[in-house]
C-alpha cells in the first residue's frame, strides 16, 4: 500500500520535499507532470492528478498563470481553444470550464467517455503519437492451395526447350 505525504501546510515545503524525496524520484514526477494530458473524457481523473503532481513539482508552476498554462495544455484541443478563449483568470474557472466544455463535447459525441481497455487518444500537436497498421487477409476456399512463385510474363526468346520440372527454359 503505498502512502502519501501531505506537506501542503508546511511552512518549509521546500526543504521537506528535498528531504524526503529522492531526487530521482522528483524527476520522475517532474516529467510526468511535463507530459500529463487527458486521455477521453475523464476530465475529473486529469484534474485530480494534476493538482497531485503540481504540488509535488511546485518549480515547474510557480505562479498561478503557469499553473492554468500547464493545465489547459493537457487538455484535448477541442477544448483547449474555448477555454483559452474565455481568459480565465484563476485555475478554477479553468476547471470549471473545462469540465463544462468536456460535459457538452460527449453529449455532442465529438469526445468518447472511456470505457473498458479501449482508449482513443486525443491528438496533440506538440506530442507526436506512433501509428502502427496492421493488414491480414483470408481466404474462402475450401482448400488450401500452396502458392507459387509469381511468374515473369515476359515471353522467352531464347533457343533453350522448357523444363517440365523446374518451368525454366534449360538444356
Amino acid at each position: 500500500m503505498e502512502t502519501t505525504l501531505d506537506i501542503s501546510g508546511c511552512p518549509d515545503q521546500h526543504r521537506v520535499r528535498v528531504e524526503l524525496c529522492p531526487r530521482n524520484e522528483l524527476k520522475k514526477v517532474e516529467l510526468e507532470l511535463l507530459n500529463h494530458v487527458m486521455v477521453g473524457a475523464e476530465q475529473l481523473v486529469y484534474t485530480t492528478r494534476f493538482h497531485e503532481l503540481a504540488a509535488l513539482a511546485p518549480d515547474i508552476v510557480p505562479t498561478l498563470e503557469k499553473r492554468i498554462e500547464w493545465y489547459v495544455g493537457g487538455l484535448p484541443s477541442c477544448i483547449q481553444g474555448h477555454v483559452i478563449a474565455a481568459h480565465p483568470t484563476t485555475l478554477e474557472m479553468v476547471v470549471t470550464l473545462s469540465a463544462t466544455l468536456t460535459d457538452m463535447m460527449v453529449a455532442s459525441s465529438a469526445l468518447k467517455k472511456e470505457t473498458g481497455t479501449t482508449k482513443e487518444l486525443e491528438q496533440h500537436p506538440a506530442k507526436k503519437q506512433k501509428v502502427v497498421k496492421n493488414f491480414a487477409t483470408t481466404t474462402t476456399t475450401k482448400e488450401a492451395v500452396p502458392t507459387q512463385p509469381q511468374l515473369n510474363h515476359q515471353t522467352y526468346s531464347g533457343m533453350a526447350p522448357l523444363c517440365d520440372k523446374c518451368k525454366y527454359h534449360h538444356q
